[in-house]
């Protein structure tokens, strides 16, 4: 209940129309990540790309890929985990000012996690669900700094709970 208020409240105020700003055509981001998983308590640090689709202004389309690792020592050994993930969803933007454009999207997708111990390895894939948001600084009217934080949730017998925060470069294509 108080998510879908959250996202009401969240698509009102981004929907207002933004005439300030031209709007990219296609954005393209990649960047550093860092994953904090709440079941093994350990933090990933990693990488993320992705492009949006901007239909208009406000709304766009997003596909987004990211990978996260760590090494643990066990018995003298190396354990390697690791956790990628690919979403896919909509995002709703307020470009009403020059050099800020914040958003928040909702992505939907998969979240695979592997691990190695001993020479042996496991993995599973699992349904995701990853709301979010952030904002790109403009520092020219097609190259950014983008600035975000997520909850993603993998649907799993037990499910798990991971928060990510990242960084990176964003770039618009084809104002409009």
């Amino acid at each position: 209940m108080r998510i879908g208020l959250l996202v009401a409240i969240c698509l009102l105020w981004f929907a207002f129309p933004a005439l300030a700003q031209d709007t990219p055509t296609v954005d393209v981001s990649g960047g550093y990540s860092f994953l904090r998983d709440q079941d093994v308590e350990e933090n990933f640090h990693g990488w993320l790309a992705a492009v949006a689709g901007n239909i208009n202004p406000w709304f766009g389309i997003v596909g987004e890929i990211g990978g996260n690792y760590k090494t643990l020592q066990l018995f003298a050994s190396d354990v390697s985990l690791s956790v990628h993930s690919f979403m896919f969803g909509p995002r709703i933007s307020s470009r009403q000012n020059q050099s800020v454009t914040p958003f928040f999207q909702v992505l939907l997708g998969a979240a695979r996690a592997s691990g190695s111990v001993f020479g042996q390895s496991e993995s599973t894939t699992e349904f995701a669900i990853q709301p979010g948001g952030g904002a790109d600084f403009w520092l020219r009217p097609n190259v950014g700094i983008r600035v975000g934080g997520d909850y993603r949730r993998i649907v799993a017998d037990e499910g798990t709970n991971e928060f990510r925060f990242h960084a990176g470069i964003v770039l618009g294509v084809g104002m409009r």
